[in-house]
Formats: C-alpha cells, structure tokens, sequence
C-alpha cells in the first residue's frame, strides 16, 4: 500500500510533501516529526478491544501539530447495527462482524479523550450499504439466489450520494486540542 501511495504521490507531484512510515501503533515508534494529518484505513478494528484502539488513537495524536487532524475510515458498530435492522424488517438474516475485528463505537469515538475533539463523521458508505446489504439480498432471498455484489443495484449505489445511516464504514475526523 505504501509502495501504491507513493506512486500516487509522485505522479501528483507531491512525493517531496508526504511522508509514509509502517509501524505497530500497539508500541511506541519514534517518529521524528510532527504532522498536519494523519490518516489510517481500517487499522483500528484490527486491534482487539476499545482500550487498545483508544491508546492507539492517543499514541498518533502525539505526532499531529497544533490543531493537526487524523481522519479514521473505519468499521461502526452503530452502522452494522442500522443495517441490521432494515435486514430484520425485511426477514433477511442479521450481518455479524468478522471475528476479527473490533468495530469503533460512534459514542465512544464522540468522547475520545483530552486531547482530540471530534470535528466530524461522514458516514460515507450509507447509501452503499443499505441498496447492497438490504435492497440487493431481499430481491436477491426473494429470487432464491445469493447477492451479487457485482449486480447493477450495486454499481448505481456507487454513483449515488451518501444518505442515511446504515454506514458500516464511516469516517472520523478528529483534530487536535491546543494544550
């Protein structure tokens, strides 16, 4: 991904701008600058519990400047749930999270702690979700096949603007707070 980015980076001409590093944010890397943004993609609900998300999210804030942001694109516990619902309206069987992650909880992330404040969450994937999680498997139960997630239902769901809740994946912007 890294190698993917920087290529990305240097065909935009911003490659002299960016820094990218790999590290195990469970320990402490120094790194040796401080940073405008940071930005992780499905890192946290990786880690095994919200005591070990939250001491990450607190371990990178370390590393923003003043008012610095870390955008967090990640899985919602709420989101999964909203989807549920509208799956459990339509008879269709409840969606569980792998077993291996650790869905963020949108009211925990609201309260994270001293030193970040939450500017915004963009629930990104909403519209996707609902037509592909609900409205594609009901048509698909009701035709007795499995969901195609190729299907045309979901690739008009990619044109579409995000509306409404059941966003599975959402994404945090925090900012850091001046000490």
């Amino acid at each position: 991904m890294i190698d993917e980015a920087k290529s990305l980076a240097e065909g935009s001409g911003v490659l002299n701008k960016i820094n990218f590093y790999v590290a195990d944010v469970r320990e402490e890397t120094e790194l040796n600058s401080q940073y405008d943004l940071i930005f992780t993609e499905r890192m946290l609900i990786n880690l095994g519990d919200w005591e070990l998300q939250e001491k990450a999210m607190h371990y990178l804030s370390k590393y923003l400047k003043p008012t610095g942001r870390i955008v967090f694109c990640e899985a919602s516990k709420q989101g999964l749930s909203e989807i549920n619902k509208m799956r459990e309206a339509l008879e269709l069987e409840k969606i569980s999270q792998p077993w291996h992650n650790h869905y963020l909880d949108d009211d925990k992330m609201k309260g994270i702690g001293s030193n970040l404040s939450l500017v915004k969450v963009d629930q990104f994937s909403s519209t996707y979700y609902f037509l592909s999680r609900v409205i594609n498997a009901y048509f698909a139960k009701k035709d007795g096949t499995s969901p195609d997630y190729n299907s045309p239902i979901n690739q008009l769901a990619l044109k579409l603007p995000s509306f409404g809740e059941c966003s599975q994946g959402k994404i945090w912007v925090m900012e850091k707070i001046k000490s």
